[in-house]
């Protein structure tokens, strides 16, 4: 049961990440290597707030400033310029670096926790369930829920597709791409505040944190299928299983192993993701 509620945890916290990392990817096929470090910054954001509801508000609304400041200053400037996909996710990671620096400069370097919401726990199979955590797991899988019906599963998700598909042809349409990247920014960015505001209050926020959270989003997002929202929190699920097995059982130094040979052995039965189907692999 213990196991059980690590891996509940993890995929929890990460799940938002990586739905926001394939968002993105799904409209621009860019990777946003700034995701874990949006992460770090905004949950500082949230430590400072002491994670209090009205601080969490505003953390929110900053992960969505956060997103489009980092379309506006490194996707779209090289987008202009024809800058293939490789380069403009390498811009992102510039933008990582100067939001790194600014996160450094106003919180620090130091860790920083956050009260939790609710105190005490509830005792079931043998096993004590901090009320945070189950929070924080039921927090996490509702906003990666919403975020997947939205885009999956309204006008708003499939007007974005047409998007990604042909720009030129959905703006005869009458449709604008510019603000639909905008929109998939300024969500990412909110995600990225989720998974911040959530770690905060389970553990402490750090800036060496931010590679962590970066590489088990993308190799979840990846292995489950980057091109789909459901398909990449499926992936992250499998992602935080394999931890939370090796950290309990194997040894916590060598976590990062068994999670990259399961993404090559995902990737070599099927290479679309192993919980992406072909339908929706031919819609994104």
């Amino acid at each position: 049961m213990q196991t059980i509620l690590i891996i509940l945890s993890q995929a929890g916290v990460l799940a938002p990440l990586a739905v926001g990392v394939a968002l993105v990817y799904r409209l621009s096929k860019v990777i946003n290597f700034a995701a874990g470090t949006m992460s770090v910054f905004l949950g500082y954001c949230a430590a400072s707030f002491d994670n209090s509801v009205p601080g969490v508000i505003i953390t929110l609304l900053l992960g969505c400033l956060v997103g489009v400041v980092g379309y506006l200053t490194s996707v779209l400037p090289a987008q202009y310029m024809k800058v293939p996909p490789v380069g403009i996710a390498l811009a992102t990671l510039g933008f990582a670096l100067a939001l790194q620096a600014a996160g450094e400069m106003i919180f620090g370097g130091s860790a920083e926790a956050a009260n939790a919401w609710v105190e005490g726990a509830v005792q079931f199979a043998g096993v004590n369930l901090a009320y945070q955590r189950l929070i924080a797991i039921g927090i996490g899988i509702g906003i990666t829920v919403l975020v997947v019906i939205v885009f999956d599963r309204t006008m708003i998700g499939r007007t974005m597709e047409a998007c990604a598909g042909d720009e030129n042809l959905a703006q005869l349409y009458g449709i604008r791409p510019r603000g639909f990247h905008l929109l998939a920014w300024g969500v990412a960015g909110a995600c990225c505040a989720v998974t911040g505001i959530l770690q905060v209050g389970l553990a402490s926020i750090s800036g060496p944190l931010s590679m962590q959270l970066l590489n088990l989003a993308i190799i979840g997002a990846v292995l489950g299928g980057i091109g789909g929202l459901a398909a990449s929190s499926l992936g992250v699920l499998a992602v935080a299983t394999v931890t939370a097995v090796c950290q309990q059982y194997v040894n916590s130094n060598f976590v990062l192993t068994p999670i990259l040979i399961l993404l090559l052995l995902g990737l070599l039965v099927r290479p679309q993701g192993i919980f992406q189907s072909k339908l929706t692999a031919d819609r994104t």
